[in-house]
């Protein structure tokens, strides 16, 4: 498996730059959907938790939301109405396109994959792709999905996903809706998975309610897994959820269900943790309030 290292040094110039790439790239910061205040929507910080401020706050509470590659579009689904729609950042302007759930941006920010299906969908969702005017729909599987989240690949290829029966990673090919294992090596359940950017590895979560619920990482190459975030074993067992990787790889945004401040409280706050599985602290050393967190390249 390839291993991934990054200093103290290196992770505190990190979190006090805010970038997480060489000096001459774009810096990026993590966003997540939560609230600030009394307001709600879309919410930016840089990596280490400071400055945070509200984005875009849509007219229908932002469902599985997926940034452009520039950082300067949200495409999420409607909380009551299950459409999907697309947010300009800059104009706050809203382009609704069509009925579906978690859309997820194309590396080369021409396309949207998503699933689509009835509210019950005893089979499963389907899965499609569509460019982001909403044109050139094409249906890759009727149903058999589960909408819990999916990824693309960072050459554009496959859509990493998860099976609605057996809860097995699967990829499809995003052209002709071909199918393969992860690993040949290997059959994974799991949900909610996510491509490193180099490609080797894939984060997903895996457990189950009663147990709690982790993110591991596979090696693609060969099927090798490995475990990130660990419950106590002396506590209620946590709830892991949507992990996404840092634009260098080092680093993974997830949120969680746990205990956070006090026994018995169980609030949706964000965490990140290393690929060492060493979580790293919030500069104000208390828990952000939120879910569905994802990396932003700031414009």
């Amino acid at each position: 498996m390839i291993a991934y290292r990054i200093t103290t040094l290196a992770f505190a110039t990190l979190l006090a730059t805010g970038c997480l790439t060489g000096p001459d790239q774009p810096a990026f910061e993590i966003a997540y959907r939560g609230e600030l205040g009394s307001t709600g929507g879309i919410i930016a910080m840089t990596p280490d938790g400071s400055n945070g401020r509200v984005l875009v706050t849509p007219t229908e509470g932002p469902g599985c939301p997926s940034f452009s590659p520039d950082g300067r579009k949200i495409a999420f689904a409607g909380s009551t109405t299950n459409r999907i729609a697309i947010i300009d950042v800059p104009s706050r302007a809203e382009t609704w396109l069509t009925s579906g759930w978690c859309p997820t941006w194309s590396p080369d920010g021409a396309q949207l994959a998503f699933f689509r299906g009835p509210i019950s969908a005893p089979n499963g969702w389907g899965l499609y792709v569509m460019n982001i005017d909403g044109t050139g729909l094409r249906e890759l599987a009727p149903d058999g999905f589960d909408t819990g989240g999916l990824d693309w690949s960072p050459d554009g290829r496959w859509l990493a996903v998860s099976t609605y029966s057996e809860g097995r990673l699967l990829f499809v090919d995003a052209a002709t809706g071909a199918r393969r294992l992860p690993s040949p090596a290997r059959v994974l359940l799991g949900f909610q998975p996510a491509w490193a950017p180099d490609g080797q590895q894939v984060a997903y979560v895996t457990g189950t309610p009663a147990q709690g619920q982790e993110i591991w990482l596979i090696d693609i190459s060969d099927g090798t897994v490995r475990q990130v975030t660990h419950s106590p074993t002396d506590a209620t067992p946590y709830h892991n959820y949507r992990p996404r990787w840092s634009p260098d790889g080092t680093m993974i945004v997830y949120w969680r269900i746990g205990p956070v401040t006090s026994p018995g409280r169980s609030d949706p706050h964000i965490v990140l943790v290393g690929v060492d599985g060493i979580e790293r602290s919030w500069k104000a050393a208390t828990p952000i309030l939120g879910d569905q967190p994802f990396w932003r390249r700031s414009p």
